[in-house]
């Protein structure tokens, strides 16, 4: 559910980059902030794929990258958003991140490539580079499975652990140990 905090930081960072974003860009921020502030004045609950939490079946918890440091999850972006601050802190990630053929996982500014598609969950890295974070438990851990592997990770270096400290495997990331 979108809230009030997550609205204001969506604010701060439009007013942020209101000089390096074109008009087409600001208009926009302010139709998706307008929308949001409608939705959370009326009530209703406003959800963005990121902000879901995985299905009980998979009851993640923590994460970990190459047997390090163990990180909670609270929600399935945090996959991610851990994945992309453990590479930044190696200095890999640089420049923009792209996710396909008309997307960005990570860009300068929270647009992918058309320039006027604006991220849908915009989470701001510890760089000031912008990480897009819509997307479900699955599709997370896929995403950033290939973050890994542009930079020279393997798939194995990600492991997210269940509430008992397993590893665990949603869809088809990799076996059960």
């Amino acid at each position: 559910m979108t809230t009030k905090n997550e609205l204001d930081e969506l604010k701060e960072i439009r007013k942020k980059l209101e000089s390096k974003l074109s008009k087409e860009q600001l208009a926009a921020f302010d139709v998706h902030i307008a929308n949001l502030e409608l939705s959370i004045r009326r009530g209703i609950e406003v959800e963005h794929w990121a902000s879901l939490h995985a299905a009980s079946y998979y009851q993640p918890r923590s994460m970990r990258i190459d047997n390090g440091h163990e990180q909670l999850i609270k929600h399935s972006y945090d996959i991610l958003i851990y994945a992309a601050e453990t590479l930044l802190a190696q200095g890999k990630i640089l420049h923009p991140v792209i996710s396909g053929p008309v997307r960005f996982i990570i860009n300068e500014i929270p647009f992918h490539r058309d320039g006027i598609s604006l991220f849908v969950c915009v989470k701001l890295l510890s760089n000031g580079m912008y990480a897009e974070a819509h997307w479900d438990f699955v599709s997370m851990i896929r995403k950033a499975d290939v973050l890994l592997e542009k930079f020279g990770k393997s798939r194995t270096d990600l492991t997210i652990l269940d509430v008992n400290g397993r590893p665990i495997v949603p869809g088809c990331h990799k076996p059960r140990v």
